[in-house]
């Protein structure tokens, strides 16, 4: 599911819900991008030859390389994470956060509101904001490199 703005209202979560009724979801984002090209180049597991700026082809050669690990790996936080059941079920109990995310529940998958706009997962805002919770949930990740930026794991 791609969505490259607005607010995560009512009837969003609706359609997320009926999506997440209807199909089996491994993970799935909702946040903000510059352009179809930088959402397109985020979303795709293949490699995409889009017009982006250098950093975010080098991530999206890493995410490229750790394509299989897709169902039972997180790719990366975002401003909202839909997390399948089985990834969902093999993450440890949620610790205590100072900026703890909303957690709604969509079909048989987990909504994990990490922050109150969308924006980009790469925003420094988003970043700095999330680094617990991006912390916590790092070794159910890709473990993309260009990810790792400020964590300490």
């Amino acid at each position: 599911m791609l969505v490259t703005g607005g607010a995560l209202d009512g009837p969003l979560v609706s359609m997320l819900s009926g999506l997440a009724e209807i199909y089996s979801i491994r993970q799935g984002l909702v946040a903000s991008f510059a352009s179809m090209e930088y959402a397109e180049t985020e979303t795709n597991l293949g490699l995409l030859e889009k017009a982006v700026d250098q950093p975010t082809a080098d991530r999206q050669w890493e995410d490229h390389k750790s394509d299989v690990f897709f169902g039972t790996k997180l790719r990366r936080l975002y401003p909202v994470t839909i997390i399948g059941k089985a990834i969902w079920e093999s993450l440890p109990p949620l610790p205590a956060l100072e900026r703890p995310p909303e957690i709604r529940d969509v079909g048989d998958c987990k909504m994990l509101i990490a922050w109150p706009e969308l924006c980009s997962p790469h925003d420094p805002e988003f970043l700095a904001g999330t680094r617990e919770l991006r912390q916590w949930l790092w070794p159910h990740t890709i473990q993309n490199p260009h990810d790792k930026l400020d964590l300490d794991v």
